[in-house]
C-alpha cells in the first residue's frame, strides 16, 4: 500500500514540470536485488529517472522488501529517455554505502511489453570486498584498439538496455563517451571477468580473467 501511494503522490507532483505525462497509461518496473551469494538485500533504494534533454525527473522511487523485490508504478512520459538506478548516488543521498550500485540506461518504450518490464535479478556486492584491476595495453600488431569492455561485478556498473545481445554490448558500446579506453577498474573479489575488445580491422576478441582476493594486473596484447 505504501508503495502504491508513493507512486500516486509522485505522479501528481510531477505534473507540469517540463515533461509531459499520460496519466491514463501506467508502466510497471519490477525486479529483485541480491548479493553475490543470491541472498536478497532489503532496504535498497531503486528509482526510475526520465529526461527529455531539457528537463528531468525521478518519476518513481521504491525500496526493496524483505525478499529483495521492488515494484514501481508510474505514468507514461512522452518523448523521454528512461533509466533505472539501483542503490545509486546519482539521484539520492539514501544509497547504502556498504553495497555497489547499478544503472540501467536507454530503456525505450518499445521495450516495455504489456506495460511492464521485469529486470530480473540484479546483483550487488559489498564495497569492502573489492580489488583493483588494471590492464596494460600492448599493441604488438599495429592494429588500433577501438573499443574495450570489461563485464562483471564492477564499480559504477552501467547496463545499456537498448542493446539486443551480449555481442552488441561489446561491439557497439562507445566507452561511455570517453575519448580514451579505461584501463583501471575496481571490481568485486572472487569472480570471473570477461574482457571483449574491438580492433580497427573489425575483429572482436574475448578473454576470461579470474579474480580472487588480490589486485590483478594483466597484459593485453593485441
Amino acid at each position: 500500500m505504501y508503495r502504491i501511494l508513493l507512486c500516486i503522490i509522485t505522479s501528481t507532483l510531477l505534473c507540469g514540470c517540463g515533461i509531459e505525462y499520460e496519466g491514463s497509461t501506467k508502466y510497471i518496473f519490477k525486479g529483485q536485488v541480491t548479493d553475490v551469494t543470491g541472498h536478497p538485500i532489503p532496504g535498497i533504494e531503486v528509482a526510475t529517472f526520465v529526461t527529455n534533454g531539457n528537463s528531468d525527473d525521478i518519476i518513481s522511487i521504491d525500496r526493496t522488501d524483505s525478499n529483495g523485490n521492488y515494484t514501481m508504478i508510474f505514468p507514461k512520459a512522452r518523448n523521454v529517455e528512461t533509466s533505472l538506478y539501483i542503490n545509486s548516488e546519482f539521484y539520492s543521498d539514501n544509497s547504502d554505502p556498504s553495497y555497489s550500485g547499478i544503472s540501467i540506461d536507454n530503456i525505450s518504450q518499445e521495450k516495455i511489453k504489456d506495460y511492464t518490464i521485469n529486470f530480473g535479478t540484479n546483483i550487488l556486492y559489498r564495497n569492502q570486498d573489492v580489488v583493483a584491476f588494471h590492464i596494460n595495453l600492448l599493441n604488438v600488431s599495429n592494429i588500433p584498439l577501438l573499443k574495450l569492455k570489461v563485464a562483471g561485478l564492477i564499480q559504477n556498473n552501467t547496463i545499456d538496455y537498448s542493446l539486443q545481445s551480449v555481442e552488441d554490448l561489446f561491439t557497439i558500446e562507445q566507452n561511455y563517451g570517453y575519448d580514451y579506453i579505461p584501463t583501471d577498474y575496481i571490481v568485486a573479489k572472487n569472480q570471473e571477468l570477461i574482457i571483449k575488445y574491438l580492433l580497427a580491422d573489425g575483429s572482436v576478441h574475448e578473454l576470461n580473467i579470474p579474480v580472487a582476493t588480490e589486485n590483478v594486473t594483466i597484459n593485453l596484447e593485441y
